[in-house]
């Protein structure tokens, strides 16, 4: 997709700049006068022979003293140019063609895991049994060890191969883990599918961390998570009966993972609020492009950090305030 944009936005820039360049071509030339300069010597107003006056941003109007003669390409369609300055918007091609680049990247990664998954199904795996919970797209698997330790993995899919399990575990509100088969050797990097009521998950991307975590073998859960899936407190980080009511704990859900959604949130802004501008047409000014993607990065960044940074929990003897992405309860 990304390949596709940069191509039609390259061909959009190149086939402009040839129109451009042909309707200067064959334009006449009159010899015009400056004026004056404006807005910090980047525009220049030129006298026509008619006696009217035209301004026209330049790179810098010293180069052009008053009372000298330019030269200016003109014509029926409104054609004002400076003969030495030619319409040049070949600048927008850099960002399209970095873009192109990402895009390829991202198309040769793509193929790489394709061509890796394909391997990975057909020849056999090592299986074993573990404790699984699906959360929409995302497998999470635990294999329970010794002492009140499992080691957990998570395991992104495209779905079943068997259609979808659906949810027909029974009324129980709980949360609960449930009795599954991995299949390949479960250590990051690798690639892992998980066999769950009968369906096998095909994995979108291989293991990214595994994590060794407190298990709760009861309950068939990770002893930091209650059983409505919300984290549990910590007992550490409760406050005694004694403790000074000033004093505040705060438990925050902030990962890398979270930080780097954040900055995805800014890339996506910013490619977005550029391809907005080029939408609206190839001639808009270059600066356009530049406070487009600018605004487009605050605003994702921003959206990103409220989103995935600043929520959080504090407490104290006094009660519990919630921090959301839009504001704070208690």
């Amino acid at each position: 997709m990304l390949v596709a944009v940069a191509l039609a936005g390259i061909a959009g820039v190149l086939v402009r700049q040839q129109q451009v360049t042909d309707q200067e071509a064959a334009a006449r030339t009159i010899t015009a006068v400056a004026r004056e300069h404006r807005d910090d010597d980047v525009t220049l107003v030129v006298e026509l022979p008619d006696g009217t006056r035209w301004s026209t941003p330049v790179l810098y109007a010293g180069d052009y003293p008053i009372g000298d003669p330019v030269e200016l390409l003109v014509d029926d369609e409104g054609l004002r140019q400076l003969r030495s300055e030619p319409y040049d918007i070949s600048l927008l091609l850099i960002p399209l063609v970095l873009v192109a680049g990402a895009g390829v990247a991202l198309t040769s990664r793509a193929v790489a895991r394709q061509r890796t998954l394909r391997r990975f199904f057909d020849g056999p795996q090592p299986a074993r049994p573990v404790r699984a919970l699906d959360n929409d797209g995302f497998v999470y698997v635990l294999i329970p060890g010794p002492h009140g330790q499992a080691e957990q993995l998570g395991v992104e899919h495209f779905g079943s191969t068997g259609g979808d399990p659906g949810d027909d575990h029974g009324t129980d509100p709980r949360l609960r883990t449930r009795p599954a088969i991995l299949y390949g050797s479960p250590r990051p990097g690798s690639w892992c599918a998980v066999e769950l009521d009968g369906y096998v998950y095909v994995p979108r991307a291989p293991v990214d961390e595994m994590d060794l975590v407190p298990y709760d073998n009861d309950r068939g859960l990770p002893a930091w998570l209650d059983d409505d899936g919300e984290p549990a407190a910590d007992r550490d980080d409760l406050l005694p009966r004694d403790a000074d009511p000033a004093t505040v704990s705060e438990f925050t859900p902030v990962s890398g993972s979270s930080r780097g959604r954040m900055l995805r949130a800014g890339a996506s802004g910013a490619f977005l609020g550029s391809s907005i501008v080029f939408a609206i047409g190839a001639w808009v000014p270059k600066e356009a492009f530049l406070v487009a993607g600018a605004v487009g990065l605050l605003l994702g960044l921003e959206g990103g950090w409220r989103r995935y940074l600043r929520p959080r929990m504090r407490w104290n003897t006094g009660g519990v305030s919630a921090v959301t992405p839009w504001g704070t309860t208690v």
